[in-house]
């Protein structure tokens, strides 16, 4: 991370832009206006002693070469709040549907390979 605005830091955090730069003012940051850019190390030192670590709840995708794309994350649902499973693949679905399997039967007889049809010789060239 190179530099960072203050009000977007303040967005952040979830604060007024006027009521960042007085905590920040408190921590011994002197910023001038909320257009002011912050470095890394200013950064991190305000991030901790306001006591908030916001992780990023953003997902970045390079759509071509000018494109990135960027959505917020889908909170994870908890596992009680989770759809049911489906039911089982296992079961037949012409069980389900109350029709009996004909092909179980079919498939218990064995099946003789097809023969292939005989060739037909080639044609006989014709004599001049």
């Amino acid at each position: 991370m190179a530099k960072l605005r203050a009000y977007k830091l303040a967005e952040e955090l979830k604060l007024e832009s006027d009521d960042f730069l007085k905590k920040a003012k408190a921590i011994g940051i002197d910023l001038r206006s909320k257009m002011s850019s912050l470095d890394e190390a200013q950064i991190e030192e305000i991030r901790r002693r306001l006591g908030v670590g916001v992780p990023d709840r953003r997902v970045e995708k390079r759509v071509g070469k000018t494109v990135i794309r960027r959505r917020k994350k889908a909170e994870a649902v908890p596992e009680s709040e989770a759809a049911p499973a489906e039911p089982a693949a296992s079961e037949e679905p012409a069980a389900i549907a109350g029709v009996e399997p004909a092909v179980a039967a079919a498939e218990a007889e064995p099946v003789a390979p097809a023969e292939p049809p005989p060739a037909e010789p080639p044609p006989a060239a014709e004599a001049e």
